[in-house]
C-alpha cells in the first residue's frame, strides 16, 4: 500500500526537507496508535500483537487523515518490560499497560526477578522486529524504539517505589538504571539495528521523567545521565517525550536537558505550549 502511495511519499520526502528547515510547507504527522484500530474496525489486542494488522491500521489512518509521515506508533512503554517478565493489563479498546497493581519487582534490589533475556525472543519483541521488517519491505525508514531507562525502572518496581529509592537510596536506584542501560536497552537497540541491517536513530521515551513529578535536577541525574551512557554505548540517541515545560520556574533549565538529549529537534508538547506560547519556544530554538 505504501510503496503505491505517491502522496505518502511526497510526504516523507517534505519531512526530511523539514528537518533541514527547507519544506514547501509544515508537515503534518500524527501519533495516534489505537485509534487507527479503531478506525479500522479492529481489536486493539490484534493492533498490539500482529505486526500485519498494526501496520494496515496505521497506514489506513494515515491515507484517510492525509497525513505527510507513516504514523508507527506501538506502546513503547511496554515491550522491555514484558519482556522481562512484567504482567500487561489488557483493557477493552485501550493501550495495554504493565499492571500498576502487581510489579515485578518488589524493590530495586530485586534484580533477580528480572526474567533471563533472550535478545529479540521476550513478551512482543518479535512483533516489534516484524513491524521494522515490514517497514524495510515498504521502502520506509525502520522505527528504532525503547522505553527511557528511568519509565522502564518506574515500570518494573512501581513508580512511588522507584522514586522514593531515588531520594533516600540513590546509589541502588542508580544500581538498577545501570543494570537496565547496560544489560537490556543497549543490546535491544543494537539487536533491532542489527535485525534492519540500519544504524538509525534510536528513540527512548521516557515520559515519566517529566515535572512536576520530578524536579529538573533529577531529571538531568536519573534520566539523561543514563541516556549519555546509551550514547556513549551504542550512539545515534534521542531523548523524547518529556513534557511539563509550564511546572518549572524558569522552563529554559528542561529545554536545556532536552537539548543536551536530543541536539537537532526541540520537541515541545501541549499543554505546555498552550501555557507558554509558540513563541517561547521558537525563541528557544533561535537562540
Amino acid at each position: 500500500m505504501l510503496k503505491s502511495s505517491p502522496r505518502l511519499r511526497e510526504g516523507m520526502e517534505r519531512m526530511t526537507k523539514a528537518a533541514g528547515g527547507l519544506p514547501d510547507r509544515v508537515p503534518v504527522y500524527a501519533q495516534m496508535s489505537h485509534h487507527s484500530a479503531k478506525l479500522a474496525g479492529e481489536s486493539t489486542f490484534k493492533f498490539f500483537t500482529n505486526a500485519e494488522t498494526f501496520l494496515k491500521c496505521q497506514l489506513h489512518a494515515d491515507e484517510l487523515y492525509r497525513l505527510d509521515s507513516p504514523t508507527i506508533h506501538y506502546d513503547c512503554y511496554n515491550i522491555e518490560a514484558e519482556a522481562l517478565g512484567a504482567k500487561l493489563v489488557w483493557a477493552t479498546n485501550q493501550c495495554p499497560e504493565v499492571d500498576p497493581g502487581r510489579p515485578l519487582m518488589a524493590s530495586v534490589d530485586d534484580v533477580e526477578a528480572l526474567k533471563f533475556l533472550k535478545m529479540g525472543k521476550g513478551g512482543r519483541m518479535p512483533y516489534v522486529l516484524e513491524i521494522n521488517k515490514r517497514l524495510v519491505d515498504l521502502g520506509v525508514p525502520p522505527k528504532i524504539r525503547f522505553c527511557g531507562p528511568f519509565s522502564l525502572a518506574t515500570k518494573l518496581v512501581g513508580f512511588e517505589n522507584f522514586v522514593v529509592s531515588a531520594v533516600w537510596e540513590p546509589e541502588k536506584a542508580h544500581r538498577l538504571l545501570r543494570h537496565l542501560t547496560d544489560e537490556v536497552l543497549a543490546p535491544w537497540i543494537t539487536f533491532q539495528r542489527r535485525q534492519c541491517g540500519t544504524d538509525e536513530t534510536a528513540v527512548g521515551a521516557d515520559a515519566l521523567a517529566s515535572p512536576p513529578m520530578l524536579t529538573v535536577p533529577m531529571i538531568r541525574e536519573f534520566c539523561l545521565e543514563y541516556m549519555k551512557r546509551l550514547e556513549k554505548h551504542v550512539g545515534r540517541i534521542r531523548l523524547a517525550g518529556l513534557w511539563g515545560e509550564r511546572f518549572v520556574d524558569d522552563p529554559r533549565k528542561l529545554l536545556d536537558i532536552k537539548k543536551e538529549g536530543c541536539p537537532n529537534l526541540l520537541q515541545a508538547l501541549d499543554p505546555d505550549v498552550t501555557a507558554l506560547g509558540p513563541a517561547f519556544f521558537k525563541e528557544y530554538a533561535d537562540q
